[in-house]
């Protein structure tokens, strides 16, 4: 929205995420994850610190510093510092991967598709975990979450009927229509395609829950 409302006015503002939930790696991860503050945090800490010019254990202490400082740059909260020191553990334990890939030659393995598959699970898995320490307001409340997590009640899922019924018309819709139609003399896809996006339009103001809640960056 940002984005196209800068243009609107003349302004060309950079692309801030880059479909980081796609990525195969906690390094690419944050290489599309909050480009601006990312890229800053690497022009003006970790290379002045001497990035890895200095050998591996020095860039390991100055990976560990900067993302430390990236957790601490969103409060004066513990649970941010300790997201901070996560965030440089994960992405030491995948340098140390790649070199190790590189050295006993398994290229082959971490070009495989059972391990892209493997390698984004871990790497979401371990954002989204770290998360939890993130948005917690203490390390206590992020232990009874961590501790729910084990636990399984049907009455305890959140049900939005309208999210799943949007859901599926988006679906159904949008990968479904095109092999649907494609044979279909009678019906154009560059026809129906505007049809649909209008109508999930009208659906998202209809369906849309009526509480909101207040945006995440607004804390800090």
């Amino acid at each position: 929205m940002a984005i196209g409302v800068a243009r609107m006015m003349g302004y060309r503002l950079l692309d801030n995420f880059n479909m980081p939930f796609s990525a195969k790696d906690i390094t690419e991860f944050w290489r599309n994850w909050h480009i601006s503050l990312s890229s800053w945090l690497r022009d003006y800490l970790y290379i002045p610190l001497g990035g890895n010019r200095k050998g591996k254990n020095r860039a390991t202490v100055n990976l560990m510093i900067t993302m430390t400082l990236c957790g601490l740059w969103h409060g004066a909260n513990w649970t941010f510092v300790v997201f901070g020191v996560l965030q440089g553990v994960f992405l030491v334990i995948h340098k140390e991967w790649r070199s190790l890939v590189k050295l006993k030659q398994l290229a082959w393995a971490d070009q495989s598709l059972l391990w892209s598959g493997i390698s984004w699970a871990l790497t979401i898995s371990s954002f989204m975990g770290s998360l939890v320490i993130f948005r917690s307001d203490s390390f206590s409340y992020a232990m009874r979450y961590f501790a729910r997590l084990g636990e399984f009640r049907f009455q305890d899922i959140y049900y939005i009927p309208q999210f799943y019924l949007l859901l599926t018309i988006v679906v159904v819709a949008h990968v479904l229509a095109p092999y649907l139609v494609k044979n279909n003399e009678f019906i154009r896809w560059h026809r129906l395609e505007p049809i649909m996006y209008a109508t999930i339009l009208l659906l998202l103001l209809v369906l849309a829950p009526t509480n909101t809640s207040p945006f995440v960056y607004f804390q800090f």
